[in-house]
Parts: C-alpha cells; structure tokens; sequence
C-alpha cells in the first residue's frame, strides 16, 4: 500500500513543501484526482491525491477549509494546492491548522510544478507497489490459508525480501450490520464498509509498520510484526477503531480476533486459525484473542467437532426454524441480550429496538426454548451453544 509518506520521496514532490497535516502521512493512496469545482464530496473514493490550482475557484480560507473538510469526508489521502500571486499565494494559517487538527497532509507545489509529470509519477509508484502487491498477497494466501505448500526458495526469498523474521501474529477483523431485522445492511451502505476497512488497514499500518494485510469477503486479515510488549498497545489501537467506527457508523460492528504470537512463517497459518476462531467467539468487547478463550480452546480440539456443533444446534433449533419461518431474529436478539448480561436497555439501544418489541421477542424465545434465560445455569448454557454455533458457521 502507497501511503502519503511515501510519496514524498517521488522527485516530482521535492519542490513541494508540507504546509500541514504531518500526522496523516500514513495515509492511504489510490490515485491522483484533479479538483475543478467547489465541491469535491461526491467524486472522491478513498484515497485520492487532490490536484487544486485555484483556477475559477474562490481563494478564501472559508473556502480552502470547506475543501479541507471535504477531502476528509472522502478518505482522502492528501491536498496538493499550487500557489500564485494571482490565485492562491498562500496556504491561511486558519486552513493550515485544520489540516493539522483533521490529520489531512497539505502540501504546496511550485506554480511550475508540470500537473502531467506529477500525475504520471504517482500512477507509476502505485501501478509498481501494485504489482509487488500481489505477489505479496498470494503469499500471505499461502502461508496463513495454506492453499498450497510453499516451495522453500520463494519462502527464503519473501522472507528476506519483507523481512518476516521475527514475532508475528495474526489479527482478523469482521464488519457486520447490526439491525433489529435481518439482513446485512443495505447495498448503499457498503462504501461505510470500505471506509471502516480502511480506517482499519490506516490504524494498524501507523501503529505498526511492519503490518501486512489481505481482504477476504470484505474482511482484512493481518500479519503483523510486534514484540511481546506491544501486545497491550495493538488491543488499544483496535479498540480505538472500534469505537470510532460505533461514532461514525453507528450500525456497523467491527469485531476482531487475535491469534497467538509465533517465530517462523511455517507457523503463521496457526496463529491464523487461532485469530479466526477467537472472532468467531468474539464477547461484547469487540476483540478478543485466542489466549483469552479458555475452555473453548480445548473444545474447539475436539475431533468430533460435528457432534459439537450438532448439539448446539439442537438446543437452539427452536429459536432457528423461527427466524426462518417468520422472518425474525431472536437468534441474534438472545445473543445480544446475553452479552448486556440481560440488560433490557442496552440490548433495545443496541440493537434499534423499542423496548416493547424487545420484551416480545424475550417472551417467544422463553416460550420456544422452554427455559429461564436469565438464571445462571441457563445463560451460560445458551451462551455456550451460541459459541459454538456461530464458531461452527
């Protein structure tokens, strides 16, 4: 991934100076983007490079703000604002300290500065670390999925050449819709997802450089290189997206699941099997590691792993062959109920329910398991099965 960072070191970006924003070097770049109009919102997809002359728009700091605003509303990576006596001579300290304050790498260039050259030096550094890219992500596709056995010459030369010596581990990460119906949110809405992801992939690489990461079914999984003592700081850094995202995408839940540490790549597909069985049990705090499952760790050994999951499925049978029938969701709402350690308010806020729609659903699912849900031995019980159950999906 090309980051604002490494732009900079490009020949066409040697003139320019970095008015603000210095903070948001890690960011993101996808490709060069030429503003023509006042408004940019609408256009932009995530990681552009914004190219803005001033020619035919205002020059106030009103405006270049607005613009500034806009840029990080669409992710993008940074603003290139050429400067002219006659159009935009100066960057307004007002706009210079927003940049700074929103994160968004201002940059000025020359009015010399040849808007082909730059452009085609940008798509060159992105079309080059696309190409090694890819070759890194079938590597990661072998070694943490295994698909394939990887022949040892290219293993010895991957891992000279992206320097996997060292602590790894692996962190998986999951984007659902959280919705008092079914479904997983509306078609409209994936751009929110890719932003999140983004967020996600930003968020690691600035906190750990050495961070690796492929996407699968719209899912990034990452490999990333940190000591023992950096441990605590990565479980902070993803609560931290994950409580930005619950601010900026209220019905998105971001989940994660972290994997053991580990010293060579041939071990790298444990700890991410490790990392996927802990998000499939992930609890209400949003990321869990494997270290962290307890019995579930020898559970999940089990070589009848299909008996397991067929008795959890037998006691949640009931709850399941409802939701299929009638279009409902009391699989999710009693899962959700326990997590609030059944808390009525927190599970209807959670979930967008008014609390009298809650009260129902928590009388059908007594009424069909036949149980009371809220005393200890049941809730335990039920929590297991849903463990189980969704590990099992």
């Amino acid at each position: 991934m090309v980051s604002v960072k490494d732009l900079l070191e490009l020949d066409a970006f040697r003139a320019m100076e970095l008015a603000a924003g210095r903070r948001g070097l890690h960011r993101r770049v996808s490709w060069p983007n030429i503003a023509q109009t006042e408004s940019i919102r609408e256009w932009l997809m995530g990681g552009d490079v914004i190219l803005m002359t001033g020619v035919g728009l205002a020059h106030t700091a009103e405006f270049l703000n607005h613009i500034v605003r806009q840029a990080v509303e669409g992710e993008a990576a940074c603003l290139i604002i050429w400067l002219c006596d006659d159009l935009i001579a100066q960057i307004p300290p007002e706009t210079a300290a927003l940049a700074d304050e929103l994160r968004l790498p201002l940059l000025t260039a020359p009015w010399d500065t040849h808007i082909a050259g730059l452009i085609g030096e940008i798509s060159t550094r992105i079309l080059t670390d696309q190409y090694g890219e890819n070759a890194m992500n079938e590597l990661l596709e072998m070694l943490l999925f295994q698909r394939e056995p990887v022949p040892e010459e290219l293993m010895a030369a991957f891992v000279e050449k992206y320097r996997l010596t060292g602590r790894h581990l692996v962190a998986a990460a999951e984007c659902r819709w959280e919705s008092g119906g079914d479904g997983e949110g509306p078609m409209g809405e994936l751009p929110s997802r890719r932003q999140v992801n983004s967020l996600i992939i930003q968020s690691l690489k600035s906190a750990f450089p050495q961070t690796y990461y492929i996407s699968r079914n719209w899912n990034p999984v990452f490999l990333l290189r940190l000591e023992k003592r950096q441990e605590a700081a990565l479980r902070e850094v993803l609560l931290a997206v994950r409580e930005k995202a619950a601010r900026d995408y209220p019905r998105l839940e971001v989940r994660f699941g972290v994997g053991g540490a580990c010293g060579e790549p041939a071990l790298f597909a444990r700890s991410c099997r490790e990392a996927m069985k802990a998000l499939s049990l992930c609890g209400p705090e949003g990321v869990t590691a494997f270290s962290e499952l307890g019995i579930f760790q020898l559970l999940m050994e089990v070589p009848d792993q299909k008996r397991v999951r067929e008795y959890a499925l037998a006691q949640l049978e009931p709850l399941i062959a409802y939701d299929a029938k009638y279009g409902k969701n009391l699989l999710r709402t009693l899962e959700v109920y326990l997590q609030a350690n059944c808390s009525l308010v927190r599970t209807a806020q959670r979930m967008y329910l008014h609390r009298n729609t809650l009260a129902y659903r928590l009388e059908k699912i007594r009424e069909l398991l036949d149980l009371p849900i809220e005393e200890a031995q049941a809730r335990n019980h039920l929590y297991n099965c849903l463990k189980i159950y969704r590990y099992g999906k």
